[in-house]
């Protein structure tokens, strides 16, 4: 192949570059490289270059993509070439799939053409039986043979009518990620057919998603059956972990996209006798909820998600804020103990919220979870945090205020014999000491603003805003 190809190869990256050096070697022979980046900070962009590549930004920038149809479209419409091959970031295009293009190429036939996507084990050989093969996907064709791509995720060009459809021998080559990248990878993809999914019916949600997915697993079920009764010298098997994971990303997106939460508001009236069994399902609901609204930010790596420490059954601006506790309760989003590290990337998140938490919880406690906050808030991000003010408790005892109130604010959550340890206060700020801790750390515009919350006592809990550099 010494003349290049006529075909404009089609990359998606961001933050690619541990994957687009191979992706980009695989397909040289080919006359243009289009990198379609979404804000890379990695080395991509300077591989891409290097190679002589042209970027070309996407329209959403430093984010998953939500809808790939859309970056895809883009690429051809900056494409120079006659023949288009769309190629993941992560894939590369084998020795055999470069010479069927280049067969397809010399005939000088307007053509789309499937080719099939095999999966590579991390010891280099290629997967021969797995249960979504022979995972054809239309990824090369005449630019005349289409209208445009269609569908945000799983994405396909829509052909037009009467162009012959070849099926190429030659396939991408995939190397398996880690099980953590591909649980990604699908949490993403599940964000996206949830978008895709508001407003449809009940009705829909059954016919569409739930028997269509109950129908694809069984036959992928026998099929794995099948494939483990091959010899082994036979035939190389795609893992059983990652087997596994098909099954439940089918089973997420039947859960995630049930519209039952909106279908027991509308019909409460009339299930209203049986409402002991109404609030244990509307907890089951509520909590898968708020699983869901985890994963889909979960899937956007948390960046620019608001975050309310602790809110426990009663969460600040549920919707808005994710609801993030120690305590399993349905209304909350994310589960975690808050004096370990946060399971959320750096300088991510666009502002946290703290009512009544730091004071149950011990000074070092406090001063890591307060570094926390700061490592994962971006630049910019906001601050606001309110706890009982022992200054003002001091000043009410003396004043002669409610004892109740004093000890409620001083000691915790009253609840007779029966008080549960992360009732109790452990470790109370002055507002004075507060902002000093929070201007150590390294936030600024640190001051005590009025606390109109409506949460607590005002007159009892300060709340003090800062912001991170």
């Amino acid at each position: 192949m010494s003349e290049k190809l006529p075909i404009s190869v089609h990359i998606l990256t961001w933050n690619s570059g541990k994957t687009l050096r191979r992706a980009i070697e695989s397909v040289r022979t080919c006359a243009e490289i289009l990198v379609i980046d979404g804000g890379s900070s990695d080395d991509t962009l300077h591989i891409a270059k290097e190679y002589g590549a042209r970027v070309i930004l996407q329209p959403m920038q430093h984010c998953p993509i939500e809808d790939f149809s859309v970056v895809r479209n883009l690429g051809l419409k900056h494409a120079t070439q006659p023949w288009i091959l769309a190629l993941d970031s992560d894939e590369y295009a084998s020795t055999e799939l470069m010479i069927d293009l280049q067969h397809t190429v010399s005939r000088e036939l307007p053509c789309a053409c499937f080719i099939p996507r095999k999966y590579v084990l991390p010891d280099g050989r290629i997967v021969t039986h797995a249960t979504t093969y022979p995972n054809e996907r239309f990824y090369f064709f005449h630019l005349t043979t289409v209208i445009r791509w269609i569908k945000p995720v799983h994405e396909r060009p829509e052909i037009v009518q009467g162009v012959p459809l070849l099926h190429l021998r030659g396939a991408s080559l995939a190397p398996l990620g880690t099980l953590e990248d591909y649980t990604m990878k699908n949490l993403r993809y599940v964000q996206i057919e949830m978008e895709k999914s508001r407003g449809k019916s009940l009705g829909h949600w059954f016919y569409h998603r739930l028997l269509n997915t109950l129908c694809s697993r069984f036959a992928a079920s026998l099929k794995l059956l099948w494939i483990l009764c091959l010899p082994h010298q036979n035939c190389v098997r795609l893992p059983l972990r990652h087997e596994f994971l098909r099954f439940w990303y089918g089973w997420k997106l039947v859960v995630t996209t049930c519209p039952m939460k909106n279908t027991l508001d509308r019909y409460y009236r009339y299930i209203r006798p049986l409402r002991p069994l109404y609030g244990w399902a509307k907890d089951r609901v509520t909590k898968a909820h708020c699983n869901r609204r985890a994963e889909e930010w979960r899937a956007k790596g948390f960046r620019g998600a608001k975050l309310d420490i602790c809110g426990g059954r009663n969460p600040w601006k549920p919707g808005e804020f994710l609801n993030v506790d120690i305590v399993p309760l349905p209304q909350v989003d994310l589960m975690f103990d808050i004096r370990t590290r946060f399971p959320i990337p750096d300088g991510v998140i666009a502002e946290i919220f703290s009512a009544a938490t730091l004071e149950h919880f011990r000074e070092q406690d406090n001063l890591h979870i307060l570094r926390e906050f700061y490592r994962i808030l971006q630049p910019g991000g906001l601050l606001q945090i309110s706890t009982p003010d022992i200054e003002a408790i001091a000043r009410g005892l003396l004043a002669g205020d409610d004892l109740n109130l004093i000890n409620q604010h001083f000691f915790g959550k009253f609840k007779g014999d029966i008080t549960e340890d992360y009732d109790l206060h452990r470790w109370m700020y002055p507002a004075s000491k507060m902002i000093e801790v929070l201007q150590g750390i390294g936030f600024v515009d640190v001051k005590q603003i009025p606390n109109t919350t409506g949460l607590h006592d005002p007159k009892y809990n300060y709340l003090i805003r800062a912001r991170k550099p």
